[in-house]
């Protein structure tokens, strides 16, 4: 016999095939026996392969029921999943209030995906009423531990001055960041500010062309209609009507 941490990982392990054959029926057992221990990582894992369908069909409503139990015995990333099932009603009624304090229990635990959205909700005001100023708070908590998306969205508020200071050589720091861990978005961004010389940037458009091909590729819309103008006019790219064209489909 084992733990039920360990056999939470011999579970996870089967179910995925690292270093043993996959057994999937063998791995899912495990793994809710784990849970029916009062295993709270099992109750975290079993919830979370229920909400992704994942080695199990999804099911939400197992999924919040499981995820509600990990996070009763505090593990912070069931609360955060949790409160993704309350935010779009999952498994459980739409409640985007009671997301977004599910939310600052697992940021105040230093979840990196947890600070994200709760600095998104204090940024849209959704569930909350808006606050830029807590919002960048929340943002920069999320950046520091590298999540991309608090990146980008921080070159936006430092850009325009939603929350802070404007001051566009910081947002445009912030988007390359983003853009440098494979944020689209700020990919897109950083190719507009190589396109328009903006802040200390001189005017380079093999440089945004470079940009907005990498967001382009992730299938960002606006950089593949920027993509198939530049490959139509021949503008920081040889000019090749067939590719843009081919460019101007995809967008």
């Amino acid at each position: 016999h084992c733990d039920s941490r360990g056999m939470t990982w011999l579970a996870l392990c089967l179910l995925r095939g690292h270093g043993v054959i996959a057994d999937g029926a063998r791995g899912g057992e495990l793994l809710r026996a784990a849970a029916q221990t009062g295993s709270g990582l099992a109750q975290y894992w079993l919830g979370r392969l229920f909400y992704l369908g994942e080695h199990l069909p999804r099911d939400f409503r197992q999924a919040v029921a499981w995820l509600q139990q990990a996070s009763d015995q505090g593990l912070a990333a069931a609360t955060d999943l949790l409160a993704r099932c309350h935010f779009f009603g999952r498994g459980v009624a739409e409640d985007r209030g009671a997301a977004v304090g599910l939310w600052r229990q697992a940021a105040a635990a230093e979840v990196a995906p947890a600070m994200f959205s709760l600095g998104l909700c204090l940024y849209a005001g959704e569930g909350v009423a808006a606050n830029h100023v807590e919002a960048v708070g929340w943002l920069r908590a999320a950046a520091r531990l590298g999540v991309a998306e608090a990146m980008y969205l921080l070159g936006q508020c430092t850009t325009f001055g939603c929350g802070v200071t404007p001051d566009p050589e910081v947002g445009l720091a912030w988007y390359r960041r983003a853009a440098e861990l494979g944020n689209r978005e700020a990919e897109f961004e950083l190719g507009e500010a190589h396109a328009g010389g903006r802040g200390h940037l001189e005017r380079n458009l093999e440089e945004a062309v470079k940009w907005w091909s990498a967001a382009a590729r992730q299938g960002h819309a606006r950089a593949q209609l920027k993509l198939g103008h530049c490959h139509r006019w021949g503008e920081g790219v040889a000019e090749n009507k067939s590719l843009a064209l081919a460019w101007y489909r995809r967008a």
